[in-house]
């Protein structure tokens, strides 16, 4: 009798410098398969749509998204958000590029999973619903962040912990749910 396994192995994927429309064959270069990357870490560079529908679409198991390194000072609404909500059952850790400014509304809300971001201390502003109904305990803003837009954290029921900054403006409603 001859028995068959399928060994598929968790990788950590790290990209050096991305290339907007590379993505792909840049993780290919290191993994046999998109079904492999347990984590995928972005130390420099851009991408375009073609990289975000392919994060979108065929990582099924990613647990981390480092974006830090992306350059990127502002997502569009959608962009992180459809990440995330294509993800949303296996997408624990995400970390923002460093450079960002503004945090679009909903960029996480409704990925169940996400327990942890880390939030650049480039971050002046965080728009409405952009981590609701996600799994957060701890979150760490920093001097520099003026407002946090309604319900920004709406029914995240886990939070244990903030820390807000001094040059916070604007907070109303914020916690609503909490």
């Amino acid at each position: 009798m001859c028995l068959t396994a399928t060994v598929t192995w968790a990788q950590d994927v790290v990209i050096d410098r991305l290339v907007p429309g590379r993505l792909g064959i840049t993780v290919l270069q290191q993994v046999n398969s998109f079904d492999d990357v347990r984590s995928l870490t972005i130390r420099s560079g851009k991408w375009n749509d073609t990289d975000l529908n392919l994060l979108q679409n065929d990582f099924p198991y990613l647990r981390k998204l480092d974006l830090g390194g992306l350059d990127s000072k502002y997502f569009s609404v959608g962009s992180i958000y459809n990440v995330s909500v294509g993800r949303k059952d296996s997408l624990r850790t995400i970390v923002l590029p460093r450079n960002l400014v503004v945090v679009p509304r909903g960029i996480i809300s409704e990925c169940p999973l996400v327990e942890e971001i880390e939030i650049p201390s480039s971050v002046i502003s965080v728009t409405q619903n952009a981590f609701s109904n996600t799994k957060l305990r701890h979150v760490t803003f920093h001097e520099g962040l003026q407002v946090l837009g309604y319900a920004s954290f709406s029914n995240c029921v886990n939070l244990e912990r903030v820390t807000l900054p001094a040059s916070l403006i604007s907070a109303s409603g914020a916690f609503y749910g909490c």
